[in-house]
């Protein structure tokens, strides 16, 4: 005969699902922060870069200087646009796993009541894993949706940066 899962099996389990949740969103907002801290970093360097050329072009004051001073504004603004769209998007990001958490705690009050009001061990089974899969299918949900915003992302950073470099094209 098979041994019936206890309580405290199932509180184990749930205890592993809400750990996992947050493990879950810790990794996200690490994932936003990584993201929005390259994006800073290769803002910066582009205006860096921009800026020494427009100062050696000023120093030609010549039709040679003016345009490099002309492709230098564009490129900072190109990156001006860049960084708009990933600090959108960061926040965008952090919007989901704000929402994931929320979401899971509410969730999770809402499975430990139901574990809480099981009579017998086939109930205890069913909500227990009736938990289980909205835990996984949220996490899911959530992966995908970070995923998508990401993709838009950059799809609109590369989108700038290509009209930039078109527009410099003699």
């Amino acid at each position: 005969m098979a041994r019936q899962p206890s309580a405290s099996d199932a509180s184990t389990k749930v205890a592993r699902a809400v750990e996992d949740g947050r493990t879950n969103g810790e990794r996200g907002a690490a994932t936003a922060e990584a993201f929005t801290r390259s994006g800073l970093r290769t803002t910066s360097e582009a205006i860096d870069r921009s800026a020494s050329q427009a100062r050696k072009g000023m120093e030609q004051l010549s039709a040679q200087g003016e345009a490099a001073v002309h492709r230098s504004q564009q490129a900072m603004e190109a990156a001006a646009d860049a960084s708009g769209a990933l600090m959108q998007g960061a926040q965008e990001i952090t919007q989901v796993w704000m929402d994931l958490a929320q979401d899971r705690m509410r969730r999770m009050a809402e499975g430990m009541r139901a574990l809480a009001a099981c009579r017998t061990p086939a109930d205890l089974i069913k909500a227990q894993g009736e938990l289980l899969q909205g835990a996984m299918e949220q996490t899911i949900d959530t992966n995908r949706r970070v995923a998508d915003v990401s993709m838009r992302v950059m799809q609109e950073m590369t989108a700038k940066v290509t009209a930039s470099v078109e527009n410099e094209a003699p």
